[in-house]
């Protein structure tokens, strides 16, 4: 359920881009189809193995990254911002948390920064608040319907994934 939730809303900030004005160069849109089906890979894998491959997440976050050199100079900086702000964050409660966070919710987290910078990079909070929410529900559910203990381990890497992707979807809505 969860995949298919993630894989809405990627569909609809994808769709949301051809409202973007100008609109984005078709390299960039490559970029953005092959991280979009990248992601949908990684959830699935996330989901049923409970381990994110690292490879994937950043061959995406290069590809999207150097697509974004290439068409769209000006807003490279942004993206970089919201990939080192995005794995920053991820890194920071990797290690509060003592381990909770996996290494490849590190290893996703400049892929994910760097499509919320795309757009606005301050918005990357907003991005980890979406997600700490979302995983918050799930975990309450899971709590309340016994499908969970209080110890409980889940894979945390399509929360992250939701809320970068519902922050861009909202992004994108919210631009006049």
């Amino acid at each position: 359920m969860l995949a298919t939730l993630v894989a809405a809303l990627t569909a609809l900030a994808i769709a949301a881009t051809a409202t973007i004005e100008p609109s984005p160069p078709a390299v960039l849109e490559a970029g953005l189809g092959f991280v979009s089906g990248t992601l949908a890979g990684q959830v699935t894998i996330d989901v049923s193995v409970r381990r994110l491959p690292l490879v994937p997440s950043l061959t995406s976050a290069v590809v999207f990254i150097s697509a974004v050199a290439i068409s769209d100079i000006e807003r490279l900086g942004p993206v970089m911002a919201g990939a080192a702000a995005m794995t920053l964050i991820t890194a920071t409660l990797r290690w509060l948390g003592r381990g909770q966070l996996g290494r490849g919710d590190v290893v996703l987290s400049p892929v994910l920064g760097a499509l919320v910078g795309w757009l606005d990079p301050w918005a990357v909070g907003t991005a980890w608040v979406l997600t700490a929410v979302s995983a918050a529900v799930f975990a309450v559910g899971g709590l309340s319907l016994g499908r969970l203990g209080r110890r409980s381990p889940f894979p945390y890497g399509p929360f992250l994934v939701l809320g970068s992707v519902a922050t861009m979807a909202l992004l994108v809505v919210n631009t006049p």
